[in-house]
């Protein structure tokens, strides 16, 4: 019995040991952090493992899936409320609820994420509350699709009431810090929002990503970067799906050769660009009309 004793009190003095080191070696708040970040590891995991099953229980179902069968499975594995399938771009996006994360499933069903949704204090402020100044050191920043609308609405003239001041940029450093897709509602900060008003010129106001994807008739889209005289550096990023339909000649810049002279580097673009009166061109108004 003594000898059962003993045995029980050397393993708990080891454990104690043990927590003893590892508190030593982090600290308090480090094993906890530590703790959290496990189980944070262990949800995504999870997370990842449910959609992986719906989709295939989706696919044996159809031979296929989409938003409504991939819902229904989703439905079956997590019960009816706790998750949600919408269509994004390309994509289908899964949101579990509880936490608050979202996935990406492609046509092959191939899962991407958890995805954040952007959440910038400064969206439409390139400086980002001033932390850059559009130097070599600092360029300026385009984080999400509202930046991009901020920097067109700066090279056609500004803006009084949304604070945005007529500027060309000339000389001055710009960078793209990630993919934006305009079809995506993980590339805006907030696109149910008004606030840029009737983008597309139909004499509707609608929120900033039905605004810039709307292709009816009389709907421009994006209008492009104007007289920009500075270098856009795209960090291996891109501009996907973006829709300009131009009265004059069109590219996601207008006016910018041969002066001032732009820069334009590691981007990628995709998109539809139509030029009703003159040329269209991707980057710039001429060459290729579709790309």
């Amino acid at each position: 019995m003594k000898k059962g004793i003993s045995l029980i009190a050397l393993i708990i003095t080891i454990i104690v040991i043990i927590i003893l080191a590892v508190i030593t070696i982090f600290g308090v708040n480090g094993v906890i952090e530590k703790a959290r970040e496990a189980k944070i590891l262990q949800e995504i995991s999870n997370e990842k493992e449910i959609v992986s099953t719906a989709i295939a229980q989706a696919k044996r179902e159809i031979n296929n899936f989409n938003e409504e069968t991939l819902g229904k499975a989703l439905g079956n594995i997590t019960g009816v409320d706790e998750t949600y399938v919408f269509a994004d771009s390309d994509n289908l996006a899964v949101q579990f609820k509880k936490t608050e994360r979202y996935y990406l499933v492609d046509k092959d069903g191939l899962i991407e994420g958890p995805i954040e949704k952007i959440d910038d204090e400064y969206a439409g402020d390139l400086s980002k509350g001033g932390e850059y100044d559009g130097s070599k050191d600092k360029p300026y920043q385009i984080n999400c699709i509202e930046d991009l609308v901020a920097f067109s609405i700066m090279t056609n003239g500004g803006n009084e009431e949304l604070g945005l001041k007529k500027d060309g940029f000339n000389n001055k450093y710009i960078e793209l810090t990630r993919t934006l897709d305009f079809n995506s509602i993980f590339s805006y900060n907030e696109y149910t929002s008004d606030k840029y008003g009737d983008l597309n010129t139909d004499s509707t106001l609608e929120d900033i990503k039905t605004e810039l994807t709307k292709t009816n008739e009389g709907c421009i889209g994006f209008t492009p970067i104007y007289n920009f005289g500075g270098t856009l550096d795209g960090k291996k990023n891109e501009i996907r799906n973006i829709y300009i339909c131009n009265p004059k000649e069109a590219g996601l810049f207008d006016n910018a050769w041969p002066y001032p002279s732009l820069t334009v580097r590691n981007l990628g673009l995709t998109g539809k660009i139509i030029s009703l009166l003159g040329s269209a061109g991707a980057f710039l108004s001429y060459g290729p009309r579709y790309f």
